[in-house]
């Protein structure tokens, strides 16, 4: 969604049709839509052309109910993208909101009580409440949902790091670029060693970090107690924390394989002579 923080209050109620509607763009270009809802206040169309934050256009909206249109000059306040699911259309669509600067009293005779219900009473935002009173049965089950989809996200994180990690030390194993050959100099077989060196560095501290990150969450799993998440959810979550521990200790040991690879590295083949 492309928007300008539209800060201006909604001062009317909006009723939803499926009116025509004809857009004259800044530039002159002719654009032909869809309305979507409309209210005294703005209207939201949908089109085939995508056009910019604040630009001006002019608007004739048919009713089709009374063979007549309202006209009205307005500002675009937000785009929003709609994606295309329909392979016999190229591109994708768009929904705008649009701010009326000017409409005149003849046109605006259309909104009322007659076409639709929601435009009998204005209703603004300052007359919605900020904040809704909830039962406090329906507050704590909305914290419970929260809480256990924070652990679920925290722990397909850490599953993710892992094989990530894992895929880069299998690609170091397979990559010829990085695999010592046996008549390789000795400047470049030492360049070569401190940049594995360096690597295994980092993904030591990546490691740790996730060992940290594992053990952290054992303990809070350990002192969980009131019941938020079931026992059900906790055993699932444990044996996932179980398969990470298992992945980690392999990384574990590929550092120590290629630790001990670097600190032996094989001897370079002395020079051919030339005879």
């Amino acid at each position: 969604m492309t928007s300008d923080n539209w800060s201006e209050k909604r001062q009317f109620a909006r009723a939803c049709f499926d009116w025509p509607v004809t857009l004259i763009s800044s530039k002159g270009s002719t654009i032909h839509g869809q309305v979507m809802d409309i209210s005294r206040g703005g209207t939201l169309v949908h089109i085939e052309t995508k056009l910019k934050i604040n630009e001006e256009v002019k608007l004739a909206i048919e009713i089709p109910d009374f063979d007549d249109a309202i006209l009205a000059v307005g500002e675009v306040k937000r785009i929003n993208r709609v994606l295309n699911l329909d392979e016999q259309k190229s591109s994708d669509s768009y929904e705008l909101g649009i701010s009326f600067t000017e409409i005149s009293a003849e046109d605006c005779r259309y909104f009322s009580g007659n076409l639709a219900p929601e435009w009998q009473d204005p209703v603004t935002w300052n007359e919605w409440p900020e904040k809704m009173d909830m039962p406090a049965q329906t507050i704590e089950k909305v914290s419970s949902q929260n809480k256990s989809l924070k652990w679920a996200i925290g722990v397909i994180c850490l599953a993710g790091l892992v094989l990530i990690a894992t895929l880069f030390f299998q690609s170091l194993s397979k990559n010829p670029a990085v695999a010592v050959e046996k008549e390789v100099p000795q400047d470049e077989l030492r360049i070569l060693s401190d940049r594995m060196s360096s690597k295994i560095e980092s993904m030591r501290e990546s490691y740790q970090q996730q060992a940290a990150a594992i053990t952290e969450i054992e303990k809070r799993l350990a002192r969980m107690e009131d019941g938020s998440i079931s026992e059900t959810k906790i055993d699932e979550i444990r044996t996932l924390l179980e398969a990470l521990s298992v992945e980690l200790k392999q990384i574990k040991t590929n550092l120590t394989e290629q630790q001990a690879a670097i600190s032996n590295p094989p001897n370079p083949a002395p020079p051919k002579k030339v005879t």
